[in-house]
């Protein structure tokens, strides 16, 4: 991988907050790829000027048309380039001559298909950075900024507008992927800041995005689709961004496999990577690693709403002792401490309900049926005297109910009030004014009893990284020079591993039988003795 680090966010703003935009390429039909993004950004009320770009139109879809960037006149800080590939370069050009401070390229058949597509992509590369321009793509479906109704992509799932206001952000290399997310959120009345998607990345890419969404204000979590990365130290450094600014960073990563890696490679010009090499650089920075898009979103969507739990003790409620169990066994399988009930206030639920399981998982059992104000009593005993950092209870159906969700939004509010630290993670089929309800207290529902333990689980995980005292630095510390081609010795390797942050045992070189005894005395009992020789490299 190519190791430049260079991360320039403040370049990226025309791209992704321009106050003026054209399209290259616009077309009255607003189904084309040409034309959806125009007729999104009016859908959308985009509030800057559009300037539609084709010399076959004076109009396009009721805006005056232009025959050539050229003629256009005005500043714009961003232009589309939805052309076939060979008017590409000099679109480019074009743009670069009046000033165009960004450029997102649509059109495909570059490093994605074969080798002089490679070398054209190359071209665009080079021809922006001469020209002081960032370039989004080729070979990608834009981008959509949801505060400002810039919706500057080709997806038809952008018909349906998100809602301004989201506090989840993703950025991908797949622009189908973005698309697909965008609607699976708004099926769920979820909420993005942006979607960035970045194509075959010859000038913008993954990294770039995350850093952006990194310092932006309105993104609280961010998800990144990512096929493969030829930059690694860049990545890095968008990470340490994220975790400076305690976002979240939840990836699902492609290519774990070879036939999973060669496609990734024909899909947007990726290079997949060694997969361990990407583990192990999420485990550093406390990456969430999602196996599927819904995990994915879930996971996203949780750090976006919810606050990290205090602590790492789960409270489990139930009406069904199985259901019970299913959350004990997800707890355990993800780290979270189960505690047991202090004994008083267990004595309480058995007053409530002497048959009751109320250990933890606190069963009320099926008796809530007969009198459904035992589940809300239980629940504010094990909130007020349980200890935990977070609360999830099983409640079922009764959600579906509009009296019982009625109850429950009251009773769930008045906890958020009086345990502002402490979340609450409903495992229950609700309807939409009920996750409605529960998100606007950062609080969170899901359908799935296991995935509800699962999101208190990645909540727990992110706090501990961020409130780690030995977290990635910045600036690593000064590592020793090594001589190309020149064997190093076991305490060398040590030195220089230490020095790059990765844990060794604590070793001493000495030179007589004293030094040995002081160093072994410093060190430690039990100690191991061995020969540091240039010329003997196996002990």
């Amino acid at each position: 991988m190519e190791n430049s680090d260079h991360i320039d966010v403040a370049s990226l703003e025309p791209l992704f907050r321009p106050a003026s935009v054209a399209i290259i390429g616009a077309s009255s039909d607003p189904a084309r790829i040409g034309g959806m993004p125009l007729a999104f950004l009016k859908a959308n009320r985009f509030a800057g000027p559009i300037y539609p770009v084709n010399p076959r139109a004076p109009t396009i879809q009721d805006l005056p048309a232009f025959a050539s960037i050229r003629d256009v006149g005005r500043p714009v800080d961003l232009a589309l380039i939805a052309v076939p590939a060979v008017h590409v370069i000099p679109s480019l050009e074009a743009c670069i001559d009046v000033g165009v401070r960004a450029v997102i390229i649509f059109s495909a058949g570059f490093a994605e298909i074969d080798e002089e597509g490679a070398r054209q992509q190359e071209r665009i590369a080079a021809i922006g950075r001469a020209g002081g321009i960032r370039i989004m793509g080729p070979n990608c479906i834009g981008l959509v900024n949801f505060s400002t109704g810039l919706y500057m992509s080709f997806h038809p799932a952008f018909a349906d507008s998100g809602k301004p206001g989201g506090a989840l952000g993703i950025v991908t290399q797949s622009g189908a992927f973005g698309g697909h997310l965008h609607r699976m959120a708004r099926d769920r009345d979820l909420a993005f800041s942006f979607c960035i998607t970045t194509g075959n990345e010859a000038d913008v890419d993954v990294a770039d995005g995350l850093a952006f969404l990194a310092e932006d204000p309105g993104t609280k979590s961010i998800l990144v689709y990512l096929e493969g990365f030829r930059k690694g130290r860049k990545l890095i450094r968008a990470l340490e961004i994220a975790q400076r600014n305690a976002k979240p960073v939840i990836a699902i990563k492609l290519g774990r496999t070879e036939v999973g890696a060669a496609a990734a490679q024909s899909h947007t010009a990726a290079l997949a990577g060694a997969d361990a090499v990407y583990d192990a650089v999420f485990r550093q920075f406390g990456v969430y690693r999602a196996t599927s898009i819904e995990e994915f979103l879930e996971i996203g969507v949780a750090c976006a709403t919810a606050q990290r739990p205090a602590n790492d003790r789960v409270g489990l409620v139930t009406v069904s002792g199985g259901v019970g169990v299913l959350m004990a066994d997800a707890a355990a399988d993800h780290g979270l401490d189960v505690a047991p009930m202090p004994q008083p206030a267990q004595d309480k639920i058995k007053q409530l309900v002497p048959f009751a399981a109320t250990r933890n998982p606190i069963d009320i059992t099926g008796q809530v049926v007969n009198d459904f104000s035992l589940l809300g009593q239980a629940i504010e005993i094990i909130a007020a005297q349980g200890g935990y950092g977070s609360l999830v209870p099983f409640i079922g159906s009764s959600a579906r109910v509009p009296e019982r969700a009625a109850l429950l939004l009251e009773l769930f509010a008045r906890l958020h009030t009086q345990y502002p630290d402490m979340l609450l993670v409903a495992a229950a089929l609700t309807t939409p004014e009920f996750r409605a309800g529960l998100q606007a207290l950062g609080f969170l529902s899901y359908e799935e009893p296991v995935n509800a333990v699962r999101a208190v689980a990645a909540l727990v995980a992110f706090r501990k990284h961020f409130e780690r005292k030995d977290a990635p630095r910045d600036q690593p510390a000064a590592i020793p020079a090594l001589t190309r081609g020149a064997p190093l010795s076991e305490f060398e390797s040590l030195r220089f591993l230490k020095a790059a942050g990765l844990p060794v045992v604590d070793a001493r070189l000495v030179g007589s039988v004293d030094a040995a005894e002081a160093a072994a005395a410093a060190l430690g009992f039990p100690v191991a003795l061995k020969v540091a020789a240039d010329d003997i490299l196996h002990k």
